[in-house]
């Protein structure tokens, strides 16, 4: 999820009213998953990981956020398995094993 702010004031007030909702930048949660940024920014569009963006007018860029919360449930589940392959991915594995003969048939 994707929490939006226009104003520092009120992500300061919703950061006081939940407490699992301030976190280090993407870099800091890079750091802290040992993964990498752009492995951050995948996880947040997957939904693994929770991130605020504060975009203020007049201000350059948005400010980006990864929640503690959201922090400590992906470390939780890693380890675990992912979602399964998708359509796509299940064709490409199956013309593997038939065609290419890259998996062995058992």
């Amino acid at each position: 999820m994707i929490y939006e702010f226009s104003s520092h004031d009120a992500m300061i007030q919703a950061w006081a009213e939940d407490p699992g909702l301030p976190g280090p930048s993407p870099g800091g949660a890079a750091s802290m998953l040992k993964i990498t940024r752009q492995g951050v920014y995948q996880a947040v569009k997957r939904g693994s990981l929770d991130m605020i963006r504060l975009k203020e007018p007049g201000r350059p860029g948005p400010l980006l956020y990864i929640t503690n919360a959201s922090l400590e449930r992906y470390k939780l589940n890693q380890g675990k398995p992912g979602p399964r392959p998708g359509f796509r991915q299940r064709l490409i594995h199956a013309a593997d094993r038939t065609l290419r003969n890259v998996w062995p048939d058992g």
